[in-house]
């Protein structure tokens, strides 16, 4: 096939696949105006431009990809959220979309000669097929199917590729090849969709593995290592913050508390709308708690949640809850209120309406199979006698939980450094010896000497909620929020929270914690992020969609866009002048000494100066600046006086050779002297190390 043959193909498949583009968006859209295009790209064959207007022809093939890059933009605003705008300007967008794509095609069309139709024609006939499929009840496969095949040819013709050629071995193995690999893209992926979603949240929100703190055994010690770490496990949206629940524990040996595990109760699904406009931000089915079959009150919180670090079987809750809305068919609740979905159940998403500050007035008479005022086996005779002190001369309940309270939060100091227990009793040694701990010991400590007063007492694990971002309006909570407290029995109020921890002493551990603005700005983003993503997973583009666009509001106002886009030119200004000085080249705004006698005695000048460090023993390799090289001298090995003079010659070179002034006979007179006081330093150094 002749080289004539050949372009003439090419221009055909050209041709074909701009027409096809053309008829797929004037079919779906009803646009018979569209058609038009087809006249210059039936001409296109037989005239061309040969010649344009001076710099029409270098940025014309510029005006493809603005055009393209809103084009795909507007497709997946519209894909996700196509309520964002009215149908009207819907409509008008993508009719701008789809004209200015074809008008371009079309004259890429008549300028091949001029241009390379991998940057203009097929791009803009290709952006004119996706804008097409804009409308989804449009008719239009066999339409789209041409200009595959179209550009199929164009790319066999341009790389010269003979019709005997076709099947040969290398086009017929990357062909199976690509047919495997999307069949097997398309069988598979579906399968397993779910589990590539669980890999992304887990490693956009920093997941990296670690200690559950809800088990069914909580053994002293066990959030040690969690004090310690900064992970995000949980994103807190409520306008109160508030402990959240996992497990209620019951029975303590000495060492360790055990929960008592049972299948414990469905809820019942609630009606369409029962959480309000709040809780539909959560994808998912809602259910109702016993105490909100009567409605919801005014005075309910609402409580959303996103989990970076999923907790099989448990979901942290604050308490009394009303409703609660998870992305699952059913779930089901222990005897405590405390949410257990099952241990396969993934719940990335979830919202809470609950009576914040309520007491529980549900569960006054203790279970009979689980006793509330059980002690370890071989308690130290020191409890008992603390106990009664304690309870002596308060006989209201109130009264002797807040004494007891009061009297274990000032009976050590908060600390996570215990150490080594010496006795069988960990917990004795803590209160009586030690005097020092974290929240697990005080909150065991507690409930000890409330069941020795006969106050029915259990131990709760769960968060604390205080870490505050303000760009983004949630809490956030880590793995060192992993909190201990107990619940206790009044007789006419229920179960009541009481937390014995000393709050300044852990306030003040977490305070020295805090981060600066900057980690504010990073947490906001990868909070977006993870929750972004959860929603996607979810299926919920729309809500995505709308956070995002909420989100980058914030970020506007709050000038995060600003700084980043200073930052960076800042950045990319250092390296290309940072590259500059490396290379030798004189800055921009720099001009080097006119005067061909100037030049030399400057190098001469820096010549004696490289003389001098090969004195010392530090000889300058010609890949190396100068600075770069004074740099990289050791001081211990050369006077102050040699870095010093070293260090001014350097700084008056650069000046005078990269400066914007002439170079003048007083500069050169005075880079002599320093020359010359550096190389009276450099032999006194060397006969120095002789002797």
């Amino acid at each position: 096939m002749s080289v004539q043959s050949t372009q003439r193909g090419e221009q055909l498949a050209l041709v074909i696949f701009t027409c096809a583009a053309v008829a797929a968006f004037g079919s779906a859209f009803n646009q018979p105006a569209a058609w038009v295009f087809w006249l210059p790209a039936i001409i296109s064959p037989f005239w061309q431009f040969k010649r344009l207007p001076r710099g029409l022809d270098k940025w014309a093939p510029y005006a493809t990809w603005p055009l393209l890059a809103s084009t795909v933009t507007l497709g997946v605003v519209l894909m996700a959220y196509a309520p964002l705008f009215s149908g009207r300007t819907t409509k008008w967008l993508t009719l701008i979309s789809g004209y200015g794509l074809g008008l371009l095609a079309s004259v890429y069309l008549l300028g091949t000669p001029l241009w390379n139709s991998a940057e203009t024609v097929i791009p803009a006939a290709t952006g004119l097929a996706v804008v097409a499929c804009f409308n989804p009840l449009a008719v239009i496969a066999p339409l789209l199917a041409t200009p595959g095949a179209a550009a199929f040819a164009y790319l066999l013709l341009s790389k010269r590729v003979r019709l005997g050629q076709i099947l040969s071995t290398r086009l017929a193995l990357s062909t199976l090849a690509s047919a495997l690999l999307a069949g097997a893209l398309y069988f598979s992926l579906p399968r397993v969709q779910r589990q590539i979603d669980a890999v992304t949240v887990r490693w956009l929100s920093g997941e990296t593995g670690g200690a559950n703190p809800f088990g069914i055994h909580s053994q002293l010690g066990d959030l040690q290592r969690l004090q310690l770490s900064r992970r995000v496990v949980l994103r807190v949206w409520t306008p109160r913050p508030q402990k959240l629940r996992a497990r209620v524990f019951g029975r303590f040996d000495g060492h360790a508390w055990q929960a008592r595990v049972t299948a414990g109760r469905a809820l019942r699904p609630a009606p369409e709308g029962s959480g309000g406009v709040w809780l539909e931000d959560v994808p998912g089915n809602s259910f109702l708690f016993p105490r909100a079959e009567a409605g919801l009150p005014a005075a309910a919180t609402p409580t959303r949640i996103v989990q970076s670090v999923a907790n099989p079987g448990a979901l942290a809750t604050p308490g009394n809850k009303l409703l609660v809305r998870v992305p699952l068919p059913n779930l089901r609740a222990d005897r405590f209120d405390n949410l257990v979905p099952s241990l396969t159940s993934e719940v990335p998403i979830y919202g809470v309406v609950n009576l914040a500050g309520a007491q529980d007035a549900e569960g006054v008479i203790p279970d009979p199979r689980e006793d509330f005022l059980e002690l370890p086996f071989g308690l130290d005779p020191r409890w008992p006698a603390l106990a009664m002190q304690l309870a002596a001369n308060t006989p209201s309940t109130e009264d002797r939980v807040a004494r007891t309270i009061e009297y274990v939060k000032h009976a050590a100091k908060y600390s996570l450094d215990v150490g080594e227990f010496r006795s069988g009793q960990p917990i004795t040694e803590f209160l009586f010896e030690k005097k020092r701990g974290y929240c697990q010991y005080f909150a065991t400590a507690a409930a000890l000497l409330l069941r020795l007063e006969g106050i029915p007492a259990r131990y709760v694990t769960g968060y604390n909620v205080q870490e505050f971002n303000q760009l983004g309006g949630y809490f956030i909570v880590r793995d060192a929020d992993a909190h201990a407290w107990v619940d206790v029995l009044v007789k006419g109020k229920g179960w009541v929270e009481a937390d014995p921890t000393p709050e300044a002493e852990f306030e003040a551990r977490r305070g020295a914690d805090s981060s600066g603005r900057l980690a504010e700005y990073g947490e906001w983003f990868a909070a977006l992020t993870a929750e972004t993503w959860v929603l996607l997973s979810q299926g919920d583009w729309r809500d995505a969609v709308v956070r995002l666009w909420h989100a980058l509001k914030t970020a506007f106002q709050a000038g995060l866009f600003l700084i980043v886009f200073l930052l960076g030119l800042a950045a990319a200004l250092r390296w290309v002048r940072g590259r500059r000085r490396r290379s030798g080249q004189p800055l921009p705004h720099r001009l080097p000494a006119e005067s061909p006698e100037g030049e030399a005695q400057l190098q001469e000048l820096r010549e004696t100066l490289e003389r001098s460090w090969e004195k010392v023993g530090f000889p300058r390799p010609s890949s190396r600046g100068l600075l770069e090289h004074l740099e990289g001298i050791l001081p211990d090995k050369v006077s102050a006086e040699f870095m010093d003079l070293s260090r001014r010659f350097t700084n008056a070179y650069y000046r005078l050779r990269f400066g914007a002034r002439k170079l003048s006979s007083d500069d050169l007179r005075e880079l002599g002297r320093l020359s010359a006081q550096l190389a009276a330093e450099a032999q006194r150094t060397l006969n120095a190390g002789r002797s």
